[in-house]
């Protein structure tokens, strides 16, 4: 445990959901004690302006924050055996809102506003890089309601504001597959495209330059 999260009061709740993820014999088990904690986590307002005040005023913070997937995603906890992973998201107009699946199983709360969750279902696939997508329900989650997030195709969703200015979001994120990308839906088209991570399309970037470089 590092001073930063000592600071924002993480210490306990990293703890709970660190045993709730090394739960392997039942993952129904596994959720609804991960659910079970990041509830108590939402209904912490005073986590929330801790982490806000951080994000506003904490220089060293907000630059760690400059490696993360999506602009309005905050990281606050990975651990460091990798099995599981804390984030905030800031909802807002102008926030990265797309169909997406994730890489791993997890549980998503609504720590501010109202939240508009789209489930989607992959009806056919096309080919390897369209499919045919439906929408399967629309929830709105106020805060702390919490909904369960599965891995790629049965997991692909929306996420976004429901109402009003801002809304904050709070997810738990167990170990991810290890696949490398996310992979993003076009509504209209079904067409997929592959969102990697800045420093694994830097990492791929600076390997075919190479190449190049070795045949000039």
């Amino acid at each position: 445990m590092t001073l930063l999260e000592e600071r924002m009061g993480l210490d306990e709740y990293i703890r709970e959901l660190r045993e709730g993820f090394q739960v392997e014999e039942e993952p129904t088990l596994e959720f609804k004690l991960t659910s079970s904690t990041l509830t108590r986590l939402l209904q912490d307002q005073e986590l929330l302006r801790r982490i806000l005040e951080l994000l506003a005023h904490d220089i060293h913070f907000v630059r760690e924050q400059s490696a993360n997937l999506f602009k309005n995603e905050v990281l606050l906890w990975r651990d460091p055996d990798g099995c599981f992973s804390l984030r905030m998201a800031i909802w807002a107009a102008d926030a990265d809102v797309f169909i997406h699946d994730h890489n791993a199983m997890g549980v998503t709360g609504c720590w501010f506003g109202k939240l508009l969750v789209e489930n989607y279902e992959i009806k056919e696939y096309v080919s390897p890089e369209r499919v045919k997508l439906e929408l399967k329900e629309k929830l709105v989650l106020d805060p702390k309601n919490t909904v369960y997030i599965r891995p790629q195709d049965a997991g692909i969703h929306l996420v976004s504001l429901a109402e009003g200015e801002f809304a904050v979001s709070l997810s738990a994120y167990a170990r991810p597959i290890p696949r490398g990308y996310l992979r993003k839906f076009d509504p209209k088209t079904g067409e997929i495209s592959r969102i990697y991570h800045p420093t694994r399309q830097q990492k791929s970037w600076a390997a075919r330059l190479l190449e190049i470089l070795d045949k000039s």
